[in-house]
């Protein structure tokens, strides 16, 4: 079974993740259509005959007078003064005549009087309804039209700087729902009640931001934004060959001070776009600041200590290979302040023979790939010199294979995260490796050395699984069968989220019987700040209180709650 990438160094909880989405887009030259016969072409006019009655046609077109309604939906209710757009597709013309506004009358209608036979596309905005759409194939046919709107909630705010300053033109974007911003830096929309997702504002060459929203059933919720700037920076690492810091790609990143997750950096030299002018460069075990209005940063990573040794594929060295060593933490979040992990990477020379240096001192383990095949070494014990590992056998290690299941349905998860740790570290601990499950829920991590592992999703790393793979079993595999959580936590705790008026996240509601009401949650708490084996999240940044909530479904999860003026700390199961 392939590995798609190296493990990188995650922590076995699974709650935090970067998945850096990569756009790819194919351009295809086509050559241009012969230019009509501009001569010959009637030319458009628009006659605007009062604001509820539009007049568009070329002369020499055959017209088809339209009558759009707008209804309030499951009603015969109409809508006054809903704004239409309305675009025409001539028949036989094949051309879009412009984008027509019209308001509705007292019935809730809009006349085009004059437009041309063909096909018909109109949208419907209205003070106090989400957006509505739809369309006529042939206005030849059909002259009448009905649009229903639905009733929505009001999610509106302001998007500006860090000096407090407005953003104009910042896209804010909710699902299907979207709004640019006024000079102002405000938006408005309305949108479906109990719409959940990703609320999330960009703008040009400016860090975009996100946050999970759970609509309310009525009324709305105010969300506001601050987008920081981007510069770009160029970063070297001292005591590294040529002071690159290539071989550390891609565990640099440029973030906010307080938080160890980031934007990557890419590239050779290697160039980190941060936000603002209060970042820090981490990476590679090291953090530096970067001052206000620097365009270099350097890292120190004159260390002595190194990581050398041998690959071997069918008895014979390799003439290429790719390797990556990650510090294990004695602690669980001691490397935090220099960045969520410590990564190198290196590659095997025309002899198979590698050499990692200026490591930290401490515990590393390396993994190699060589094509498809991966293989994780015995981890080692760095101090202030090279440490040789000797051959590391392509065709040796051991494997574990099994099946994951969804634990309330029993049916086979297809890609979920399964990791394993080394027993005598405990399931909350780094990842010795893991594997994505495929079809029908199967994984197989391969390449492990003999050892005691402990194997778990990724989501519940309290259903671990103790696995031997003996010392005199090179080739030896196990099997195992797990079951992950299926729902995020608020539903396995038996509590809905909603999105309030601030902007501030709300309990809904509460099951009857569930381990919410056990914990001695309430309707209306206001969720203040979340904590995951002590780690207080919200202190790091606030962001990664919604990532926890919506991402993780495991153990360990705390929450601080106002209710009234009081605040309680509440211990989830």
């Amino acid at each position: 079974m392939r590995r798609g990438r190296f493990v990188l160094g995650v922590f076995s909880f699974g709650l935090l993740s970067i998945g850096v989405c990569l756009g790819l887009f194919r351009w295809v030259m086509v050559p241009p259509p012969a230019a009509p016969d501009l001569a010959t072409r009637p030319t458009p006019r628009v006659e605007r005959v009062t604001r509820r009655s539009v007049s568009v046609a070329p002369d020499a077109l055959e017209r088809c007078p339209v009558t759009v309604t707008i209804l309030r939906e499951g009603t015969d209710e109409p809508i006054p003064g809903a704004r239409l757009y309305a675009n025409f597709t001539a028949e036989g013309d094949g051309l879009f005549y412009p984008w027509l506004p019209c308001h509705t009358d007292a019935e809730g209608r809009c006349a085009f009087e004059t437009a041309p036979c063909g096909a018909l596309r109109a949208s419907a905005t209205a003070e106090g309804f989400t957006p509505a759409f739809t369309h006529i194939e042939d206005t030849a046919f059909d002259s009448e039209l009905t649009l229903s709107m639905t009733a929505g909630v009001l999610l509106d705010g302001r998007v500006s700087d860090p000096t407090g300053a407005p953003i104009e033109g910042a896209t804010v974007q909710l699902n299907e729902w979207s709004r640019a911003t006024d000079a102002g830096g405000d938006y408005a929309m309305w949108v479906t009640p109990g719409a959940a997702g990703t609320l999330r504002a960009t703008y040009n060459n400016h860090v975009s931001d996100g946050r999970e929203v759970t609509m309310p059933s009525e009324g709305g919720a105010t969300v506001d934004f601050t987008l920081a700037a981007i510069h770009d920076v160029e970063v070297y690492c001292a005591g590294l060959p040529d002071d690159s810091c290539a071989s550390l790609q891609p565990s640099v990143m440029c973030t906010h001070p307080a938080l160890m997750l980031g934007q990557p950096c890419y590239g050779e030299p290697l160039v980190c776009e941060c936000p603002g002018a209060d970042a820090v460069i981490r990476g590679g075990g090291e953090a530096a600041r970067v001052p206000e209005g620097a365009e270099v940063v350097w890292l120190d990573m004159r260390y002595g200590g190194g990581i050398t040794g041998e690959v071997l594929l069918g008895g014979e060295p390799v003439d290429r290979c790719e390797l990556q060593v990650i510090r294990v933490p004695r602690g669980l979040v001691e490397d935090i302040p220099r960045g969520l992990f410590t990564a190198r990477e290196g590659r095997c020379d025309a002899d198979g023979r590698f050499l990692i240096e200026g490591l930290r001192p401490g515990v590393w383990r390396v993994t190699v790939l060589v094509d498809d095949e991966e293989r994780s070494a015995p981890q080692v014990a760095i101090e202030d010199r090279v440490e040789d590992l000797g051959a590391i056998d392509m065709d040796g290690g051991g494997s574990i294979e099994g099946v994951l299941r969804d634990g309330l349905t029993g049916e086979p998860v297809v890609g979920g995260m399964v990791l394993c740790t080394l027993a005598e570290e405990g399931a909350i601990a780094m990842p010795v490796s893991g594997e994505t499950s495929l079809d029908e829920g199967l994984f197989e991590i391969q390449g492990l050395p003999p050892g005691d592992y402990l194997v778990y999703p990724a989501r519940n790393p309290l259903q671990a699984v103790a696995v031997s793979l003996g010392e005199d079993g090179e080739h030896g595999s196990a099997w195992v069968e797990l079951e992950t959580l299926s729902t995020e936590l608020p539903e396995e705790q038996g509590f809905e989220l909603v999105t309030g008026g601030g902007g501030e996240l709300l309990i809904d509601a509460i099951a009857e019987g569930s381990a919410a009401e056990r914990a001695g949650l309430s309707e209306g708490d206001v969720i203040a700040g979340v904590s995951l084996f002590g780690l207080d999240l919200t202190s790091l940044h606030p962001r990664l209180s919604d990532a926890a909530l919506h991402l993780y479904s495991g153990p360990g999860m705390s929450l601080t709650v106002e209710r009234g003026d009081e605040q309680l700390d509440v211990a989830l199961e």
